[in-house]
């Protein structure tokens, strides 16, 4: 068993017995871990108000080797994120951030750089206008899938190298991961529609950081697209499902 300390993000939280929990935490050291937080139910305890979904920590975990639950030993609060937390609309579209890590990370597998950009998405959440939030969301989703190893090809056909596009939209393989030009389509394969226009905007996803996509002008309509192609992606290299659930319960309150 070691001693280890890192920063980490609440990803998700459950009961455990009377008095305990278990929260899913993605660290900056090993990744993402679940760690047993012993008698932080109790009225005693001093680090329970610490340990809410989205607060950026401190910890100090004793890691145990081979095993699936660490135990945490402290917790101190870095920042609460507190605005993503009491806001619906932030708190829909932060819960899915979390949502897709947890779904698409494995456990003990650090990855620096995503651990930086999930901080850096839930800051920019905290302060961007309402109409942002869901191109943060589909930014994030697109940098993950390029963390993780699905980088989609937007420089050109993944096929023949071709850069230019004279139609109006391009042609888009999830299989493929990245754009197929008209002259290299097959019939029989799938493809989604990707405009010129949407394709612009999913290269500067890729290339700025969270707080400089507040400069982007983009319509419904265009993340719509958007996220349809990245939710495809995923689905097809990550293996999971398309929905998630923080944006499903943001729909049916709007009903």
């Amino acid at each position: 068993m070691n001693i280890v300390k890192t920063r980490a993000i609440v990803l998700k939280e459950q009961n455990f017995r009377d008095s305990s929990k278990i929260l899913t935490l993605y660290t900056q050291q090993f990744g993402k871990l679940k760690v047993l937080a012993k008698g932080v139910k109790s009225p005693k305890s001093r680090i329970a108000g610490n340990l809410q979904q989205f607060s950026l920590l401190e910890v100090v975990l004793y890691k145990k080797e081979q095993s699936d639950f660490h135990l945490l030993s402290q917790a101190d609060l870095v920042d609460p994120l507190e605005k993503v937390y009491n806001d619906l609309q932030r708190l829909a579209y932060g819960s899915a951030v979390l949502e897709l890590v947890n779904r698409l990370t494995a456990e003990d597998e650090p990855h620096p750089g995503l651990f930086a950009l999930l901080t850096e998405t839930l800051r920019a959440l905290e302060t961007v206008k309402e109409d942002k939030l869901p191109l943060q969301l589909w930014s994030f989703a697109l940098k993950l899938s390029a963390n993780l190893g699905y980088r989609p090809n937007l420089a050109g056909c993944t096929d023949c190298s071709r850069a230019e596009f004279k139609s109006d939209y391009l042609l888009f393989s999830p299989e493929k991961g990245g754009l197929i030009c008209q002259e290299c389509a097959r019939q029989q394969e799938f493809y989604l529609k990707l405009s010129q226009r949407g394709w612009e905007l999913m290269k500067k996803m890729l290339e700025l950081n969270p707080h400089e996509l507040e400069c982007i002008s983009t319509g419904k309509g265009r993340i719509r697209e958007i996220s349809e192609i990245i939710s495809s992606l995923l689905e097809y290299h990550a293996h999971t499902r398309k929905n998630l659930n923080s944006l499903e319960f943001l729909e049916q309150l709007k009903c």
